[in-house]
């Protein structure tokens, strides 16, 4: 028998689990504290934050994905194609109006465009966050 013959009836195979995290939830108390930004910010720190707030050791983390595809089925972001062939969701007008705007940051492939979200917009999905968890849920 040949030493990669030994070694290879020496490992022991370890069956894969399943993930048996729970769905996202968040409490009111949790929501509470909610670190804003006076800043405007990116939707990945925003939910960064909020999953920051419980543990996704045994739950499923909060993905920005579902706050930005509800915030398409309101009407406040629309999905444009962009530069490099990839679409971007970006702001309506009545995103604008919740506090969704655009910045251009450079980069160093050169220029590009954040969407970002004022204090108002931050508060907006909080407050709204059971309506996005119940959209993402099914």
């Amino acid at each position: 028998m040949t030493e990669l013959e030994k070694i290879a009836q020496a490992c022991v195979v370890i069956p894969c689990k399943k993930s048996t995290r729970i769905p996202f939830a968040v409490t009111q108390e949790q929501l509470a504290r909610f670190s804003f930004s006076e800043a405007p910010i990116p939707i990945t720190e925003i939910t960064n934050r909020i999953n920051a707030l419980v543990d996704t050791n045994i739950m499923k983390p909060f993905c920005y994905k579902h706050v930005t595809t509800w915030l398409m089925g309101i009407g406040a972001l629309l999905e444009e194609p962009g530069t490099n062939g990839r679409s971007q969701k970006l702001p309506t007008e009545e995103g604008e109006k919740l506090g969704i705007t655009v910045e251009i940051r450079n980069g160093i492939y050169g220029n590009y465009r954040v969407v970002v979200y004022n204090r108002d917009a931050q508060q907006f999905i909080i407050d709204n966050i059971d309506a996005i968890v119940s959209f993402a849920n099914n």
